[in-house]
């Protein structure tokens, strides 16, 4: 059973004792501005900034239902899906904990 399937199989107060959901709860912030909130009831807000050659375009939402298979983070809601490929878990660095996704490092900032 992967985290993210234990977050929609327990309690909140057995997801905040398990530290593996734990690492991935928080606010993910890229220094391009994609970001992706995580809570630990299985909600998930996110923003993610679309680089299509030498355009940008924003994907976006707010309280989604988070799912992880095969190493993606899926966030859907009502038919809208943005997906995000985990390549590297979380880890520290210089007092920081970082995420790369989509081969993008994002920091926790919360």
């Amino acid at each position: 059973m992967t985290f993210f399937q234990k977050i929609f199989k327990t309690s909140p107060e057995e997801i905040t004792n398990n530290n593996e959901i734990m690492t991935y709860v928080g606010v993910w912030k890229s220094r391009y501005g994609s970001y992706i909130k995580i809570t630990p009831k299985g909600k998930a807000d996110c923003e993610k900034i679309v680089w299509e050659g030498d355009k940008t375009s924003t994907r976006s939402i707010q309280g989604g239902d988070v799912n992880y298979d095969n190493g993606v983070i899926s966030i859907h809601q009502m038919g809208i899906k943005q997906e995000f490929r985990v390549d590297k878990a979380p880890y520290s660095e210089n007092g920081n904990v970082y995420v790369v996704l989509d081969d993008v490092a994002y920091s926790k900032i919360a």
